[in-house]
């Protein structure tokens, strides 16, 4: 029998693989919040085995990330070093990574990526914080860094193997969402959570705004100081567009 493929961008994914993934993210948004169905438990918890065993890096003391912050129409100074973390317990929206109401700190691994994720437009000021590691941590790294081809695995070998785990990283961590749609962060948040459980410090991922982008997401965010501030005008913001594939009914 021909297996069925459909895409992310040029990944060719199984079917049956992209009806999971897409089965997840629906239960966790319409159905069971907390406490997904079994055959899904029992699939995540391979996903998530895999990375602890080959997808964990260090990062040392006193590497360098960066964080931006639009400055308000009226402020011409960069903003204190007090004001560029993560928002007060209890008073954080719901991110990528964060539950609403718990706070992550987000950086960036270049301060173009950092301005990026902010979403600034031409004439914005924003203030770029430095941020130092405090001590060495390990972290999960999610990012997408080559194309894998499938098509020589039997679908049961690549649920086993979880393809690397490349196509849900992509799916839940590196795909944009659409500003209306509350729940979409859902299945990217219930994973997350379930990194923190195994005690990583926190989890590095794609930026959807810069291509090649990398960000990182720390769970505590204490372990990261910031050490300065600096303004930055932005000049030129660039979109580029291709007229998109329609799918055939």
């Amino acid at each position: 029998m021909q297996k069925e493929f459909t895409s992310l961008d040029d990944i060719k994914i199984p079917k049956e693989l992209w009806d999971f993934y897409k089965r997840l993210g629906e239960e966790l948004k319409y159905s069971n919040r907390f406490n997904i169905s079994k055959d899904l438990q029992d699939t995540i918890e391979k996903y998530i085995q895999y990375h602890l065993k080959r997808k964990i890096f260090r990062l040392k003391s006193g590497d360098l990330f960066y964080r931006a912050r639009i400055n308000a129409i009226d402020k011409s100074e960069p903003y204190e070093n007090k004001d560029m973390g993560a928002p007060p317990r209890g008073q954080a929206a719901s991110g990528r990574i964060n539950p609403e109401g718990i706070s992550y700190l987000y950086l960036a691994k270049s301060i173009e990526t950092a301005i990026a994720e902010v979403r600034p437009w031409v004439g914005a000021k924003v203030s770029v914080a430095t941020f130092i590691l405090k001590k060495d941590i390990e972290v999960v790294s999610l990012n997408h860094t080559k194309h894998s081809n499938f098509e020589d695995y039997e679908i049961e070998d690549i649920v086993r193997d979880l393809l690397n785990s490349m196509p849900i990283n992509q799916y839940y961590f590196a795909t944009p969402t659409h500003n209306t749609d509350r729940l979409a962060y859902l299945p990217s948040q219930y994973l997350a959570e379930l990194f923190k459980s195994e005690g990583v410090d926190g989890l590095e991922y794609d930026s959807v705004l810069n291509r090649n982008g990398e960000n990182l997401a720390l769970f505590d965010v204490s372990v990261a100081e910031c050490v300065g501030v600096e303004l930055h005008l932005v000049s030129e913001v660039n979109y580029s567009s291709s007229i998109a594939a329609v799918a055939k009914k």
